[in-house]
């Protein structure tokens, strides 16, 4: 697709083009976003860190616990807003299209549940100066493997119809 194409042609419209796959890829790419940023960011305070270039303040030790308790209340309230955010796909009248839009706005939500957890999580090192919650982070960063995006995981949705299952191969 040319730059040209997108700029002089008016009848051009890109969401004409948008198929399963393109969505699946789309959420794929923002997936590993999210995940990116945690593990850049988790780098850069371990070296932090182990350098010696962080102070821990004191009267800090109640907030070491904080990643973990919010580690727990994320799981169920992401899996509450994952099957919310759902709803429209159980609808026999949507379209696949918009039940792969729903799937992915469930998804981000979900990952983003956990994104915040991961980064609470490094900036607890980073003002503890201790590297106790990067335990937490390794958890997170396992979630976000095992909840990569996937055909078999958009097929296993209870809305899709076996031609809709079909056009995401």
């Amino acid at each position: 697709m040319s730059l040209s194409k997108l700029v002089c042609d008016p009848n051009y419209k890109p969401m004409e083009e948008y198929s399963a796959k393109s969505a699946l890829n789309v959420l794929r790419i923002i997936h590993f976003a999210l995940m990116a940023g945690l593990i850049i960011f988790g780098t850069v305070v371990t070296y932090l860190i182990l350098s010696g270039s962080t102070s821990a303040d004191q009267g800090m030790d109640i907030i070491k616990y904080l990643p973990g308790l919010m580690f727990l209340t994320v799981v169920p309230f992401s899996s509450f807003m994952f099957r919310k955010n759902l709803d429209p796909i159980k609808k026999p009248v949507s379209s696949l299209k918009d039940k792969l839009a729903a799937y992915q706005t469930a998804h981000i939500v979900r990952m983003a549940s956990f994104e915040a957890v991961g980064l609470f999580a490094v900036v607890t090192c980073f003002v503890t100066s201790t590297l106790l919650n990067l335990g937490v982070l390794a958890i997170v960063l396992a979630f976000f493997i095992i909840k990569t995006p996937s055909v078999s995981q958009l097929e296993n949705n209870p809305g899709l119809t076996q031609e809709e299952k079909n056009q995401l191969e």
